[in-house]
């Protein structure tokens, strides 16, 4: 009696047990009168569907979860993996652009694959930084870049997809801007 007097102090306790593969809910409510204690009310809820949803509801986050690291370590495995032969590019292209026997057809015909080879990396990286962002470890870098060199670039790969085809390119750009900012330029 000294046990359920005491549960019956704090009426926002409620108890829960198991019996016979059912859950149940008990609260206890006191009935006063006059500031006189003269009885308890004791409520009973079936809970027993709560509890399957919410073990079913657990199994899938833990399911989510294993889902994601298994995703975020086959990204990072992934990008790992394309950028060791995107770097062989690169250097590639770097060895070659030094070469002064180069005609200046063939130097635009590497620089345009520097550049991208530069874009693809860059993708490469951003499959990660999806991850990091995730996993709430994305950091911006800040460095100062060449603007018109950007849009040249990007221009430069526009220009190189839509060569076959009959669409017409043409780059205009028609306000002024620093040549030079600063920002993360792989995430501009």
């Amino acid at each position: 009696k000294e046990a359920f007097v005491e549960w019956a102090k704090d009426e926002s306790v409620r108890h829960q047990f198991a019996l016979e593969d059912k859950h149940y809910s008990c609260k206890i409510t006191s009935v006063y009168q006059k500031s006189r204690c003269k009885g308890y009310i004791l409520n009973f809820f079936d809970i027993t569907e709560q509890k399957v949803q919410m073990k079913s509801m657990e199994q899938l986050k833990n399911k989510a979860e294993k889902q994601s690291r298994m995703k975020s370590q086959f990204l990072a495995q992934m990008s790992h993996d394309l950028r060791s032969p995107l770097h062989v590019v690169l250097g590639g292209s770097e060895i070659l652009l030094e070469r002064q026997s180069l005609t200046p057809r063939n130097r635009a015909m590497v620089s345009q694959i520097k550049a991208a080879g530069k874009t693809l990396l860059s993708e490469v990286n951003e499959i990660l930084d999806f991850s990091k962002l995730e996993a709430g470890r994305l950091e911006l870098n800040e460095a100062p870049y060449s603007f018109q060199q950007l849009l040249e670039e990007l221009a430069h790969q526009c220009f190189v997809d839509l060569k076959k085809s009959s669409v017409k390119f043409r780059m205009r750009v028609m306000s002024d801007y620093p040549d030079m900012v600063i920002g993360d330029e792989m995430r501009v």
